[in-house]
């Protein structure tokens, strides 16, 4: 990893040992400590360089000063530095102090070197729990989570108990995993040890269960807990969003303003997508509302879900309103406009926002060219969905069946064969047409050939009399 060129070829000559036992020397060296310590909390750039001119002055340094710099390398994650610090720990002695090679774990964990930091671990002459959940939560952060599961399950044989930084690592690596079994372990082990009482804990069980899709014990958890913040409500909203349990969200979001718990940029946007993905013009008109109200109509995930809703519902001309008035628009947003666009038809219009869309320098990524050549494909314009088909989009099903549709337009019935015939090979899936209707504030949601809507016979025999009466009348 690169470092600032002012800390490399660091030469430090090894600390004078007797001069340890000197009271003089110690209180000096006790403030030299106590002032790096303190500017490590404010800038670390600034300590490495104080500890520099300490070391080219001949002061006394011992493991708690070296642990100090090593504490602020790990934050700069300077892991060349770290490197050097570490090769003058074990010449000048100090290798034997635990608190310095946990801090040279904790630095290369935190510079993402886990082989060196897995080396330094297993050469501990002893273990904490400190160096346990610094090599857990690592692994949690580079998505070896079942590696990290290994490590607590080694960890437990052994005399070290987990505190709450191992938990919440540990919760994070079965959400990582949406391994509901493990999760109820560390769960329980949670409730074992005492530590149900903590809030972060606490967030991150719920967290754990949403993620898992276990609605029943995200709301045991959600009802249980003598305080609820604001990560609270949103873990639970963001749960039932992950069981599918939209309109529960959104009587969260409402029951979150009445015990006087104010919704932020999160809340909103998740509740907005909750209103697209249910197609419900009723509450997204809510939902907007408090986004105006709340002062977060440039947020761009807000922006993006609004005008994804609106175009689902049929307003287009809103859904470009919102686009409109989003200053900083990225990607994703352009991208959602252009679908919007692509899905009532307006094929020209799609083709004007992408050139914009490249004129202003924004990258085109596989899911824009997708809602290019659907709506390509939808308006006849064979000439432009055989331009994007040059592109290398093989990774998406969803292309090969759109590529398909484009060429039987065309009338290339062999080609299309093949086509399909590379998406067996493949075992490409094409998700399910999908359709809703709102009536009454409920939304109805029809999947292709799902059957499972209570009313779905008598649907079924509507639509066999409306066939026969159209037959009928020619």
């Amino acid at each position: 990893m690169a470092t600032d060129p002012q800390f490399l070829n660091l030469s430090v000559p090894p600390p004078n040992h007797h001069k340890l036992f000197d009271p003089t020397t110690q209180r000096d060296l006790r403030s030299q400590n106590t002032i790096l310590s303190s500017l490590s909390k404010t800038n670390p750039r600034l300590t490495l360089t104080r500890f520099k001119t300490m070391v080219q002055e001949g002061k006394n340094i011992d493991e708690y000063t070296l642990s100090i710099v090593l504490k602020a390398a790990a934050s700069l994650k300077l892991l060349s530095y770290g490197k050097q610090i570490q090769t003058l720990v074990t010449k000048s002695g100090f290798s034997q102090f635990m608190l310095l090679v946990t801090t040279l774990l904790d630095l290369h964990v935190k510079c993402s070197d886990l082989a060196a930091a897995c080396q330094i671990f297993e050469e501990m002459p002893e273990r904490d729990v400190v160096s346990w959940t610094s090599l857990i939560v690592g692994h949690v952060h580079q998505s070896k989570h079942n590696m990290a599961l290994k490590l607590f399950q080694k960890m437990n044989k052994g005399n070290a108990r987990g505190n709450s930084y191992t938990y919440s690592g540990l919760l994070s690596a079965c959400s990582g995993l949406m391994a509901l079994k493990p999760g109820k372990q560390v769960h329980a082990q949670i409730i074992v040890l005492g530590l149900s009482d903590n809030l972060t804990l606490s967030n991150g069980i719920l967290g754990m269960y949403g993620t898992c899709r276990s609605m029943y014990d995200a709301c045991r958890v959600f009802n249980g807990m003598p305080f609820r913040g604001l990560i609270s409500w949103n873990a639970m909203i963001s749960a039932c969003v992950q069981c599918e349990c939209g309109e529960e969200a959104l009587k969260l979001l409402c029951l979150m303003g009445s015990q006087g718990i104010k919704p932020d940029n999160f809340s909103c946007a998740i509740c907005a997508r909750v209103c697209a993905s249910m197609a419900s013009m009723t509450h997204g008109y809510q939902i907007h509302a408090l986004v105006l109200k709340l002062g977060f109509q440039s947020d761009l995930v807000i922006g993006n879900s609004l005008v994804d809703m609106y175009a689902k519902c049929g307003c287009i001309e809103l859904a470009k309103l919102i686009f409109e008035e989003i200053p900083d628009k990225d990607e994703i947003l352009w991208t959602t406009m252009i679908n919007a666009y692509g899905r009532h038809g307006h094929v020209r219009e799609v083709l004007h926002m992408f050139k914009e869309m490249i004129g202003v320098g924004m990258k085109p990524d596989g899911i824009t060219y997708m809602a290019l050549l659907s709506a390509c494909s939808h308006g006849g314009l064979v000439n432009q969905a055989k331009r994007l088909l040059e592109l290398d989009l093989r990774n998406y099903s969803d292309y090969t069946v759109l590529v398909s549709y484009i060429k039987a337009k065309a009338g290339k019935w062999n080609e299309i064969f093949q086509t399909r015939e590379r998406t067996k090979r493949k075992q490409m899936k094409k998700e399910p047409g999908c359709s809703w209707i709102e009536i009454r504030h409920r939304v109805d949601v029809f999947l292709s050939s799902d059957r499972s809507h209570p009313q779905a016979a008598e649907m079924l025999q509507a639509l066999y009399q409306l066939s026969l009466s159209l037959t009928e009348a020619g």
